[in-house]
C-alpha cells in the first residue's frame, strides 16, 4: 500500500516487510491461482498501469484467471528497517489473464474505445526493478554458505549450458497447473524454515477454508512460456525475462540474480528489465473456467418501473435510487436525478416518472400519530402552546448553546398540499439533484478519489448556500411555488412560537428516498442567523443532536444529547448561533420524506 503523508496525499508505494504466502491477500490470490478461481479485475482512476485516460472513477474489467506468480526482490525503502542478513524485501506478483468465454475484451472494441478513453497507447513492455544493490538471505547458508556483504559483488562460476542448466520450450512435463500448486505448496514451508525475521503481516489473519477443486486433474495439462532449469535449486522456472535467466524462487540462493558469462550478478540499480516476448502472449483458459460465476454487466432496469400498481411504492423505494448502466455506451451512472436515469457521458435519459407521479400520505409508512415527548436529552423539554394557532410547542435547551424547538402541527391539510405538489414538480423539472460532497464535509480516515454524491436530492432557492454541497440554487421569482408556499408556512409557524417576526431569505428543499439519510452535519454557513428552521413532509424522520467531538473530552464519537420524532406537518426550529458551532445534528427518514429547511443568510 502506500504511505499516507501529512498533506493526505499518497507516495509511491513502498514495502514495510516481506509479503509472504501467509499473509492473507497474499494467500487468497495464492489459492486462487492454485483452485482456478476466476477473479474480477476492477482498474481506478489513479492507477499509472492503465494503458488508457480514464474519465470515470474506476472501470470493471471483467473476468480473469491467474495463470502465474513468482516473487521479486524489491529494495527496502529509506527509513524502514530491513529483514536479517538482506536489503530487499520479498514482492510477490500475479500475471492475470483474460477468460476467453467472454468473448473479445470491451476495450478493445472501437466503439466503445472512442466513448471512454483517450486511445495513447504507452509502452508497457518494461518494467523497472527497484534499485538493489546485493543480494543475500539467510537461507543461502545451508545451499552454498553464506554470502558475506563484500562478496556480493563477486561472480559466482557460471554453469555452462551443457551442466544441466538448460531453456526448454514447452513440453508435456511442464503445466501451468502443476507449478502452480508446487510453488504454492512449497513457498507455504520454505517460508517458516528459511526467514526468521520475526512476526509477519497477516500471521495472524484467519486462512481460508474454501474447498480445493479437484476437477482440475480431469484437463489437458496447459504449457504455458519458455522455461529453463535452474542449476542452482533444479527448478523448472519460466523465462520470464528478455535479458537473461532470472530465478525467482525465494528459497534458490540464486534468487533474482541474473546469470551472465561472469557469472550470477546483482541487478544493477535502476537497471529495467524487460518482459520476454512470450511470456506476455495470452493463455488459453481451462475449460474449468468456461462458466463464468455471473455476468458483470447489471440486469437492466423495467422501463416501466415507474409505472403500474406498484407505481406508488416504487416512487419512494429504494429501486429508483440505484445505479444504472447506460444502454447506449454501457457506462455505469448514479442516479443523481430525482425524475429519471441520465447518463453523464452521452446523456441517454431512462425511465422518466409521469408528469402527475405523486406518493400520497396515507401509502407512507410508517404513518407516526401526533405526539408530544419520545425524546431524549439531557435537560427535560417544557411546553409552549402559541397564543395565535393550536400547535403545540416542544422547548429543548440544549447547554450553552441555544433551544431547540418541536412544534407539532394542529392543522395538516396545508402540508398534505405540499407533500403533493413538491412532488409533482420534481416529476416534471430538472430541480431535485444529487450533487458531490466537498472535500471538508468528507469525514475519512483516506483519500476519496471521485465524487462522492449525497443521500439525497436537493435544490437551493433565494440565497445561495454552499456549506457542504454546491446545491443547485434558484432565486425565488424562478423557484417552484410549492416553495414559496413552505416558505410562508415555515416563517408563520417560526414567528408564531417565537413570538417576534422571522424572515429567511433562504430555504434549501431536500427529497429522499427510502434508505437515504442527512448524516451528521452543521449548518454553519458563513453569515448564518440565529434562527434556522426547517418544515417534515411526507414519512417521519428521527432528529438527533450531539455534541461536537472536540467539544466532548475528546471524544471522538459523542453521545447523543436530544433526539425526537420529526412527523408530517411538524417544524423544528434551531434558536441560537452556537447550535451550528457546537452541535451536530442528523435526519433518519423512515421513507419519502421532504424537509424544507430555511435560514437567513447575510450578504457579506
Amino acid at each position: 500500500m502506500g504511505v499516507l503523508t501529512p498533506m493526505n496525499w499518497f507516495s509511491p508505494p513502498t514495502l514495510q516487510a516481506d509479503q509472504s504466502p501467509t499473509d492473507a491477500r497474499i494467500e487468497t490470490l495464492l489459492q486462487a491461482a492454485e483452485r482456478r478461481t476466476p477473479l474480477v479485475l476492477i482498474a481506478g482512476k489513479g492507477y499509472e498501469q492503465l494503458p488508457w485516460k480514464l474519465d470515470c472513477a474506476y472501470v470493471v474489467l471483467g473476468w480473469y484467471w491467474i495463470s502465474y506468480t513468482w516473487v521479486e526482490a524489491e529494495p527496502v525503502g529509506k527509513g524502514i528497517s530491513p529483514p536479517r542478513a538482506r536489503d530487499y524485501f520479498h514482492r510477490y506478483k500475479i500475471r492475470f489473464d483474460w477468460i476467453k468465454s467472454q468473448g473479445e475484451p470491451w476495450w478493445q472494441c472501437e466503439s466503445y474505445l472512442s466513448l471512454h478513453f483517450d486511445i495513447s497507447q504507452k509502452n508497457r513492455p518494461t518494467f523497472t526493478v527497484p534499485q538493489t544493490p546485493e543480494r543475500a538471505s539467510a537461507h543461502e547458508e545451508a545451499v552454498s554458505g553464506r554470502r558475506t556483504e563484500a562478496g556480493l559483488n563477486t561472480p559466482e562460476p557460471f554453469l555452462p549450458v551443457n551442466s544441466g542448466f538448460t531453456i526448454n520450450s514447452p513440453d508435456p512435463l511442464f503445466s501451468n497447473n502443476d507449478v502452480m500448486q508446487r510453488d504454492f505448496l512449497k513457498d507455504k514451508i520454505t517460508y517458516r524454515a528459511t526467514e526468521s525475521c520475526g512476526e509477519w503481516p497477516g500471521d495472524k489473519e484467519m486462512t481460508s477454508c474454501l474447498p480445493v477443486i479437484t476437477d482440475q486433474t480431469e484437463e489437458p495439462p496447459i504449457h504455458l512460456y519458455d522455461t529453463f532449469v535452474c542449476p542452482n535449486c533444479q527448478e523448472n522456472t519460466p523465462l520470464i525475462y528478455k535479458e537473461g535467466q532470472i530465478c525467482v524462487k525465494p528459497s534458490c540462493p540464486a534468487f533474482f540474480l541474473l546469470r551472465t558469462t561472469c557469472g550470477l550478478l546483482p541487478i544493477p540499480p535502476g537497471f529495467c528489465l524487460t518482459f520476454n516476448s512470450p511470456f506476455l502472449l495470452p493463455q488459453p483458459t481451462p475449460k474449468s473456467l468456461e462458466n463464468l460465476p455471473y455476468n458483470l454487466v447489471p440486469s437492466s432496469i423495467d422501463e416501466n418501473i415507474s409505472e403500474g400498481a406498484e407505481c406508488e411504492a416504487s416512487l419512494g423505494g429504494r429501486a429508483l435510487w440505484k445505479g444504472w448502466v447506460c444502454t447506449d455506451c454501457k457506462r455505469a451512472n448514479c442516479r443523481y436525478r430525482w425524475e429519471v436515469w441520465e447518463c453523464r457521458h452521452c446523456g441517454n435519459l431512462f425511465a422518466p416518472l409521469g408528469l402527475d407521479a405523486s406518493m400520497p400520505l396515507p401509502s407512507l409508512s410508517p404513518n407516526f400519530p401526533p405526539f408530544m415527548g419520545d425524546a431524549m436529552t439531557v435537560n427535560k423539554g417544557r411546553i409552549i402552546v402559541p397564543s395565535s394557532t393550536k400547535n403545540i410547542a416542544i422547548a429543548y435547551d440544549l447547554p450553552d448553546a441555544g433551544t431547540v424547538y418541536h412544534v407539532i402541527s394542529h392543522d395538516r391539510r396545508v402540508a398534505d398540499k405540499l407533500l403533493h405538489d413538491y412532488q409533482i414538480e420534481a416529476a416534471r423539472g430538472f430541480w431535485f439533484q444529487r450533487r458531490a460532497l466537498k472535500a471538508k464535509a468528507i469525514n475519512l480516515r483516506f483519500v476519496v478519489k471521485g465524487a462522492l454524491l449525497t443521500q439525497h436530492f436537493a435544490v437551493n432557492s433565494g440565497m445561495p448556500y454552499k456549506y457542504n454541497v454546491d446545491t443547485l440554487s434558484v432565486p425565488f421569482d424562478q423557484s417552484p411555488s410549492c416553495v414559496l408556499a413552505a416558505l410562508n408556512l415555515i416563517s408563520s409557524g417560526t414567528s408564531d412560537v417565537l413570538r417576534a417576526e422571522t424572515r429567511f431569505n433562504e430555504i434549501l428543499s431536500v427529497m429522499y428516498r427510502e434508505g437515504q439519510k442527512m448524516s451528521w452535519h452543521d449548518d454553519g454557513e458563513p453569515g448564518l442567523g440565529p434562527v434556522v428552521a426547517s418544515l417534515c413532509l411526507g414519512s417521519p424522520a428521527n432528529i438527533s443532536f450531539r455534541s461536537k467531538a472536540y467539544q466532548a473530552n475528546g471524544i471522538s464519537c459523542a453521545e447523543v444529547t436530544l433526539s425526537f420524532i420529526l412527523s408530517h406537518g411538524d417544524i423544528m426550529i434551531m434558536q441560537g448561533r452556537d447550535i451550528q458551532k457546537k452541535y451536530h445534528h442528523r435526519a433518519m427518514p423512515y421513507g419519502l420524506r421532504i424537509a424544507a429547511t430555511a435560514r437567513m443568510i447575510s450578504d457579506s
